[in-house]
């Protein structure tokens, strides 16, 4: 009679992330007439110096984006489960002692029990 064997084996789940904007504040200089946006001081002065209405500026600041950063928002876990590990023909009643190799990481070989079963005849 055909016995199916089984056996439990932990898989990792890996854990559900998802990336998001990582802002920093910055400083930079508009001029008041025209709404430019002047990169520095030398900017500033030459594009003073090359209009005839821009006089003055402001210094607003922004949020500028300089990256993403992972968040998590699940965390990942070592899932349990009972799988089908084939099977055997058995040709004795009831519970008997066999040796299975179980490959779960860095485990070793060892003697384990087979768990017993109900047999029909």
């Amino acid at each position: 009679m055909w016995v199916d064997d089984y056996k439990t084996v932990q898989t990792w789940v890996d854990p559900v992330t998802h990336e998001e904007p990582a802002y920093e504040y910055d400083w930079i200089n508009v001029c008041n007439q025209c709404g430019a946006e002047l990169a520095d001081a030398n900017a500033v002065k030459w594009h003073f110096l090359d209009s005839d209405t821009c006089v003055s500026y402001r210094c607003v600041k922004r949020n500028i984006q300089v990256g993403t950063k992972t968040v998590t928002d699940k965390e990942g876990y070592y899932k349990t489960e009972t799988v089908k590990d084939g099977g055997h023909y058995e040709t004795k009643t009831g519970g008997h002692y066999e040796t299975k190799t179980v490959k779960e990481g860095y485990y070793k070989t060892e003697k384990v029990k087979d768990g017993g079963h109900w047999e029909y005849k």
